[in-house]
């Protein structure tokens, strides 16, 4: 992380350069040196001056870093979101134009709606007409239920008519 230049040396080289002068300093102390403490102790001041610097620094970029890379995955998310919903939004919007009918439209498909349950109701009648004739074709007119039937058709038309009438509400007793 802590690159070394010739004009920045890295944190290690400096720790090394401070450890060596130490050493000189303790090897020297049993002889007397005529040395100013004052330059030593500014010498020190300064190299530790550096080292702080260089840590700082470096702790800013790693900062830096840190957040540059969060800032931009939070981005790449919230463009995938933003994503998302543009094509959500194009999809219900679709689905919305799909569905919207025309007033022609809408008559023709009612129109078509009442064709068709027309057809239904015709081939249910005739299915039900079907039926009552084949009931009329088995009924015993000697029988209880025969009288009882001819009793009941004569306020209709056509004894198919009230056979029918008479089915209907066996199917549907309401």
């Amino acid at each position: 992380m802590n690159k070394s230049s010739p004009n920045n040396p890295s944190v290690d080289e400096l720790l090394n350069q401070v450890k060596s002068k130490y050493k000189n300093k303790q090897s020297d102390s049993p002889q007397v040196k005529e040395s100013n403490p004052l330059e030593e102790n500014n010498q020190t001041e300064k190299l530790l001056a550096k080292i702080k610097c260089q840590l700082t620094d470096s702790k800013k970029s790693n900062i830096n870093e840190k957040s540059i890379k969060a800032i931009q995955e939070e981005i790449k998310n919230k463009q995938q979101l933003v994503n998302q919903s543009d094509s959500i939004l194009t999809e219900l919007k679709n689905k919305y134009e799909n569905k919207k009918i025309s007033p022609d439209n809408n008559f023709d498909q009612n129109q078509e709606e009442i064709r068709y349950a027309e057809q239904r109701r015709q081939q249910q009648r005739k299915l039900l007409t079907r039926q009552a004739e084949q009931w009329l074709k088995n009924l015993d007119v000697t029988s209880d239920e025969g009288f009882w039937f001819e009793e009941f058709s004569t306020s209709y038309p056509s004894k198919l008519e009230a056979a029918i009438d008479y089915l209907l509400a066996l199917d549907n007793p309401s």
